[in-house]
């Protein structure tokens, strides 16, 4: 893949160093196994899937650039 078009383009938005990773698949592999880590914890502890959900419902407010009150424990 050395010097192919793609390689450049994808150097340009990503920059160099994460094109070694995302080329490998070492990068898809590391959130694949997070993901399925996250699930398995999730079934043996009830709270762990308390957080993910809360964490998915805070996700799209945080891409939209919206903040959240800091909540009191």
């Amino acid at each position: 893949m050395e010097g192919t078009v793609l390689k450049n383009i994808l150097e340009a938005v990503y920059g160099e160093n994460a094109i070694v990773h995302i080329m490998t698949e070492k990068t898809f592999k590391r959130a694949l196994r997070g993901h399925f880590l996250g699930i398995k914890m999730a079934k043996e502890d009830p709270d762990i899937q308390i957080l993910l959900d809360q964490a998915e419902e805070l996700y799209p407010s945080l891409r939209r650039g919206e903040t959240m009150p800091i909540m009191a424990e």
